[in-house]
């Protein structure tokens, strides 16, 4: 049976709305936790392509190619944070422990299961930014508080081209049953693990400060 990868990415957000929906986006503090933690994945992100080409078979050359384009469109988009902090007169703030689990479960699954499983990473993190209630709302509150040149990382993944979501959608409905199960997978495992981050962050900078409210009461 076919899966429907569209359905099954959007269905995992419902998972993780009410953080970004209430996160303090407008706390500098907490925006720039946020960002620092993206670079942290990103400076992967590049070797998590680069992993995955290498170990598609020639009958997944298509694969090959396409891990190879992606690993070249990420490249230094690490330093778009950088150029962010900058920006606002700040430092990189700590990797928390949440985040580093979610590309080392990647490079696993690449070595030991399937290449193709890294897909289910790429739907859910690249949806995330795309999808209008999450990526394009957060980038227009942070845009009104921090201006454009503080910014840029969300600018740049909010308005990538969705185009080429849906054709990897369409693509991924042509895979054999088990790469579509490895890729099924690694989606669900993205964003479980997504969510351990965002909500550890969510606490850090909400459950903190209402605690602090209720002792000064």
């Amino acid at each position: 049976m076919k899966i429907d990868f569209k359905k099954e990415t959007f269905q995992e957000f419902e998972k993780v709305n009410k953080y970004f929906l209430k996160y303090p986006w407008e706390d500098q503090d907490a925006y720039v936790d946020f960002i620092s933690n993206m670079y942290y994945f990103l400076s992967q992100a590049c070797r998590l392509l680069a992993s995955a080409a290498s170990r598609c078979d020639l009958n997944l050359d298509l694969f090959h190619h396409r891990f190879i384009a992606h690993a070249n469109e990420e490249k230094n988009h690490e330093k778009l944070v950088l150029h962010d902090l900058k920006a606002l007169k700040t430092e990189l703030k700590p990797c928390m422990f949440s985040m580093p689990p979610l590309w080392q479960i990647q490079f696993y699954l690449i070595e030991n299961k399937n290449p193709l499983s890294l897909f289910g990473c790429i739907l859910y993190l690249e949806n995330l930014s795309l999808a209008e209630h999450i990526g394009p709302s957060i980038y227009k509150k942070c845009l009104q508080k921090y201006g454009k040149t503080a910014t840029s990382y969300l600018r740049v993944h909010v308005e990538e081209d969705h185009d080429h979501i849906d054709k990897l959608y369409d693509v991924l409905q042509k895979l054999p049953e088990d790469s579509q199960d490895a890729v099924l997978y690694s989606l669900h495992i993205t964003s479980s693990l997504y969510r351990n981050f965002i909500s550890e962050l969510y606490e850090k900078h909400t459950g903190s400060k209402q605690r602090q409210k209720e002792l000064a009461a």
